[in-house]
């Protein structure tokens, strides 16, 4: 209890020691694994398979137990953040004239040329939120003391992340929305520099999830575009997938996959025409042929949107 004190992570603190437990085990056994393959394979040692098997099964369950874990921090810390970010993100209109869309991008700092870059000179940009915070008390001990250590880079710096901080509103852009919300929250800045890469990539993937997931809803429930709304709500997506990507620079972990079925959805709702449609592979692991057609007449109207669908063979078309 008196070391939770001294970091401030009472509630936290349980979390952050499973999950970064979890990615400990997980990593041990891989790597157990991936040695008693190689022995098996050059010594012949046909023996060694069934252990290479069991710990197979091991490292999956570690594995599961980690994405577990992480949903859980996801749903008791972070879920309601994200909650506020969307109701915001509702409330904006996405029918703009191309005026709009100008005041849009040219009036806010943008997240451009990338979403970080390591810089070991001072003064450009700032850092992720809270990425040099408290360490554990010196010789602490314990196992909080241990798994408390990993500390994100100090040389990280986010593009953009100068934008003003003032009270959240309707107009905010996605990123912007994102660092207000979730990444300046309380329990954000102080599970991430915490966790290990492996386990703070496994909580970013069930953000960028959630994320997606009620942007999506949202298109697919009434929220409508035009062009330059789409082309707007496009650069959003992109910036804001920057700016969490921000967090795992130097990490072989990537949130594009997390991301894929909003940038298909974002590839509908920028096209010229339903028809170009034909022109296009729609991943149908992404979204089915109801939500295909939900995405298009977000932006098109219903007419033409069936009359390209009749026409195409919507998950059977090779890429150009």
């Amino acid at each position: 209890d008196e070391e939770f004190e001294q970091t401030g992570l009472r509630e936290l603190a349980p979390s952050l020691i499973a999950l970064n437990s979890s990615d400990a085990c997980t990593a041990s056994v891989e790597s157990l694994q991936a040695f008693m393959v190689d022995a098996a394979n050059q010594l012949g040692l046909e023996v060694l398979r069934p252990i290479v098997d069991e710990l197979s099964r091991i490292g999956k369950s570690y594995f599961n137990l980690r994405r577990s874990l992480a949903i859980s921090l996801y749903d008791d810390h972070l879920s309601t953040p994200v909650v506020n970010l969307i109701k915001g993100f509702s409330r904006r209109s996405f029918e703009i004239t191309s005026t709009d869309f100008v005041e849009a991008t040219s009036d806010k700092p943008k997240l451009t040329g990338g979403a970080a870059v390591h810089s070991k000179a001072k003064g450009r940009g700032n850092s992720p939120p809270n990425s040099n915070p408290r360490r554990s008390p010196p010789n602490s001990g314990g196992l909080l003391g241990s798994l408390m250590e990993t500390v994100a880079p100090t040389n990280l710096t986010v593009l953009g992340n100068d934008e003003p901080a003032g009270p959240p509103t309707a107009e905010m852009s996605l990123a912007h929305q994102c660092r207000v919300h979730i990444l300046n929250c309380r329990a954000f800045t102080r599970a991430q520099p915490r966790l290990t890469p492996a386990a703070l990539g496994c909580l970013l993937d069930i953000l960028t999830e959630a994320l997606s997931d009620q942007i999506c809803g949202l298109l697919l429930t009434g929220l409508r575009v035009n062009e330059w709304g789409a082309l707007l709500l496009q650069r959003e997506v992109r910036d804001l997938e920057r700016l969490l990507s921000a967090y795992l620079v130097g990490s072989p972990h990537s949130l594009n996959p997390k991301f894929a079925r909003l940038e298909q959805a974002l590839l509908l709702l920028n096209l010229e025409r339903p028809a170009e449609i034909s022109m296009y592979r729609i991943d149908e692991s992404l979204m089915d042929a109801d939500e295909v057609r939900g995405f298009l007449c977000a932006r098109f109207d219903d007419q033409s949107v069936q009359l390209s669908l009749s026409n195409t063979k919507l998950f059977a078309t090779k890429p150009t």
